[in-house]
């Protein structure tokens, strides 16, 4: 596995830049939307709460919201693309909690545009789904 350094600059060579409107999206997800949407999936308390401990110290280090916000950038630029290869990047373990917990705020953040895109193509929600 390559260092935790490598794979911050290739995904940031890969991504485009964000600008201050997605960087401001990623500052204004409430820790409400994430702990709703979390549950939603039926991700585990203990692990929404590590989620949820984690936010104020990521949303408040520059760096972690412009690599995020530029991930959701190019998440919502390519939504509906089959043909858009998707980058596989080393976990990101060694960059400590935000790395490890990085990827539950992409969710977070995407969840709902994802869920409309899907609807709007006549796929149902879970909702109605008899289970």
């Amino acid at each position: 596995m390559r260092d935790v350094e490598t794979t911050l600059a290739e995904m940031r060579e890969f991504l485009p830049v964000a600008s201050k409107d997605d960087e401001q999206r990623v500052r204004d997800l409430t820790e409400r939307d994430i702990k709703r949407t979390l549950r939603d999936v039926r991700i585990p308390d203990v692990v929404i709460g590590r989620v949820l401990a984690q936010w104020p110290e990521f949303r408040a280090d520059d760096e972690w919201v412009s690599l995020l916000a530029s991930l959701v950038a190019w998440v919502d630029q390519c939504r509906g693309d089959v043909d858009v290869p998707i980058p596989i990047w080393d976990d990101l373990d060694d960059a400590g909690e935000s790395g490890r917990i990085f990827y539950f705020y992409l969710f977070a953040i995407c969840y709902d545009l994802a869920c409309g895109f899907l609807s709007d193509g006549g796929c149902p929600s879970t909702s109605s789904i008899q289970r």
